[in-house]
């Protein structure tokens, strides 16, 4: 591909985002592409610009509708180690306690997903060598998103409520040590999508 400007980058991007909205079945194809490009002019480009970011947002929910777990995974990992911190410094500011909300939803799936009676054999193939002590993550996240959320929510939020009842199912949250786990999962997000 011959030099591109970043506003002529920003506009393929867009264009492919809109694109995407407009074909909800193709979606997943559609922003791989747009990652795809991005990922190309990454030295010049950060993760965090729009609308890169906003497209790995879009293409991470794609995944999950699709429940392509590992690649939601990854992505949701790359936005709250990577982009969040640098856009929202603050981790109780509103959007950053949703996006880490939805890091521990994608979590508690496929952690259901690993230990239902027909598991995910696929899923546990693709997430085996990253060794993720999952119920620990999920405790951290949990601790993280209950803080975040009675700071920017209020106690009552429906964050607060989900977080109860995961809590009342008797989730067995792990003991693991939380900057063993944070090193794993740099790793993984580096390792699962650009």
């Amino acid at each position: 591909m011959s030099a591109i400007s970043l506003s002529q980058l920003e506009n393929e991007g867009r264009r492919l985002q809109d694109e995407a909205s407009a074909a909800p079945a193709d979606a997943v194809e559609i922003l791989s592409r747009a990652m795809a490009l991005f990922t190309r002019h990454k030295a010049i480009y950060p993760l965090w610009r729009y609308p890169w970011m906003s497209i790995r947002r879009d293409i991470k929910d794609a995944q999950i509708g699709q429940g392509n777990w590992a690649s939601a995974l990854g992505h949701a990992l790359k936005i709250y180690l990577y982009i969040d911190p640098v856009l929202f410094p603050e981790a109780w500011i509103p959007h950053r306690a949703v996006e880490t909300y939805g890091l521990l939803k994608v979590m508690l799936e496929i952690l259901h997903e690993l230990t239902k009676p027909q598991r995910n054999e696929q899923l546990l193939h693709e997430l085996w060598e990253y060794k993720i002590d999952f119920p620990t993550v999920i405790r951290h996240l949990s601790d993280e998103v209950e803080r975040a959320s009675n700071k920017g929510f209020g106690p009552r939020s429906p964050i607060a409520r989900d977080l109860e009842l995961y809590e009342k199912q008797g989730i067995d949250f792990g003991k693991s040590d939380w900057q063993t786990e944070l090193t794993k999962l740099k790793r993984t997000a580096d390792q699962l999508v650009d």
